[in-house]
């Protein structure tokens, strides 16, 4: 059930930044060439070529987003992610997946088909604000949904102290990670100074038998913290 839930996640983020870099391109294609103050401007000097050779470079579009962005990690899971560095991390794979597509252009079509440096540079601009828009709208629409209690992770704690009391406070104060503590683990299953909220639920030899329970615990460590 994880790992299906976790492939759809995967692919509905795939799907989504490559339906908005291809939407990027042809926008980037239209205020070039076809929209009615630009290329009064800025006449193309050699013609407005036809839109199938744009079209025709989105496989490679395709084939590069999708590559870049895996490599660079973006289709990991993030729930405790902070949002900058994601959208560093946006910033930097566009940029990457830019420079293989400008190489691209140049290697294999440019001798047929010369492309334009501004659809090129609005080409760029575009896909790295369109994905960093399109991936806060999804991430928000996520931390949405745990707060309603779907999609959520469970976690188990091993330990009994007080950092088991800290942790648990944590992630109770952060409902969109979508975390929901179950209780700690202790040497003789009870312990009584725990702090309101958190229980114990058995000893260090349950975790076995609690982690087939629940597809979706995630154990921690209070002595290690995780």
């Amino acid at each position: 059930m994880l790992k299906r839930r976790s492939q759809l996640f995967e692919f509905l983020f795939v799907a989504t930044d490559l339906l908005v870099v291809s939407l990027a391109w042809c926008f980037s294609y239209w205020l070039r060439f076809q929209d009615n103050i630009l290329p009064q401007v800025f006449p193309p000097e050699k013609g407005i070529p036809p839109f199938r050779h744009y079209l025709s470079m989105l496989f490679f579009i395709w084939l590069i987003w999708a590559f870049v962005f895996r490599r660079m990690g973006l289709y990991k899971p993030m729930r405790a992610v902070r949002r900058r560095r994601e959208i560093w991390m946006l910033i930097n794979a566009n940029a990457l997946a830019m420079l293989l597509f400008i190489s691209a252009t140049y290697l294999f079509r440019e001798k047929s088909v010369p492309f334009s440096r501004l659809v090129l540079m609005y080409f760029g601009l575009f896909a790295t604000l369109g994905t960093i828009v399109q991936r806060s709208f999804l991430r928000g629409a996520l931390r949405e949904v745990r707060r309603r209690g779907y999609n959520l992770r469970y976690m188990l704690i091993v330990g009994a102290g007080k950092l088991a009391s800290d942790i648990s406070k944590r992630i109770r104060m952060h409902r969109e990670l979508g975390i929901q503590v179950v209780g700690c683990l202790s040497a003789d299953g009870n312990d009584p100074r725990l702090a309101p909220g958190l229980s114990v639920v058995g000893s260090y030899q349950d975790l076995g038998r609690l982690a087939k329970e629940r597809e979706t615990l995630q154990v921690i460590d209070d002595q290690l913290g995780a």
